[in-house]
């Protein structure tokens, strides 16, 4: 009985010793930031040399392709019905690109919008963290020239979403929290879903299990 235990246990070690395995899909890239899956396409930031780039991740040695080029300071991406989005606090826009042509052009979505910051979607409509301006707004994607619309003023440095259903969840850099609002609501009002937190920024979600980059204190945690 002991023995069958103890077996158990050494398999159950080496399982999460593999799962905890690291391993180089490219190397050589200047600060890499955020990134966005589409199959096996992964993009990403590449802040140090100001572009968005591309590889597919099945390759057993990816070779980068350049997406977009000539950034100034861009933040997050999304993808949404074969669009690239991307929030370019640095220039003050949102721009797409179509990633089923081979060579994308960037296309407007916003511009003059202050501080973009996170993204998401949610029936057509585009919300966005405008982090200096301490609230969340949204634009309607199925109209030309949208016109920027307030959701709610968060009261604090806003920076990444993440979307359960309707609940919007954001967090809260310098508040160490993470809220949420229901975007069905008329007048949504902010709820504070963890607290106490570390700086911070990156979040998504994984079934009911909500995970945190707490950049402050150089860890990764979680909400169940």
């Amino acid at each position: 009985m002991i023995k069958g235990y103890l077996f158990f246990l050494i398999l159950l070690f080496c399982s999460i010793t593999s799962q905890a395995q690291i391993t180089d899909v490219i190397t050589d890239q200047s600060l890499p930031t955020a990134m966005a899956l589409n199959g096996n396409d992964l993009y990403y930031i590449e802040n140090g040399n100001d572009r968005i780039r591309k590889i597919n991740i099945s390759d057993t040695n990816p070779t980068p392709t350049d997406m977009l080029t000539g950034l100034i300071d861009v933040v997050d991406l999304l993808i949404s019905d074969n669009y690239l989005y991307i929030s370019d606090p640095g220039d003050d826009k949102i721009l797409k690109l179509d990633i089923t042509q081979a060579n994308p052009i960037a296309m407007i979505v916003k511009q003059n919008i202050e501080s973009p910051l996170g993204m998401a979607i949610k029936d057509n409509f585009l919300y966005v963290c405008q982090g200096s301006l301490r609230k969340i707004s949204k634009i309607d994607l199925t109209i030309a020239d949208p016109p920027l619309i307030t959701v709610v003023s968060t009261g604090v440095f806003s920076s990444f979403f993440a979307l359960k259903g309707n609940d919007l969840y954001y967090s809260n850099y310098y508040a160490n929290k993470i809220s949420k609002i229901d975007v069905t609501s008329p007048n949504p009002l902010p709820v504070d879903v963890v607290i106490n937190l570390s700086g911070p920024n990156g979040i998504v979600f994984n079934g009911n299990d909500l995970y945190i980059c707490e950049s402050n204190g150089n860890s990764i945690s979680r909400k169940n």
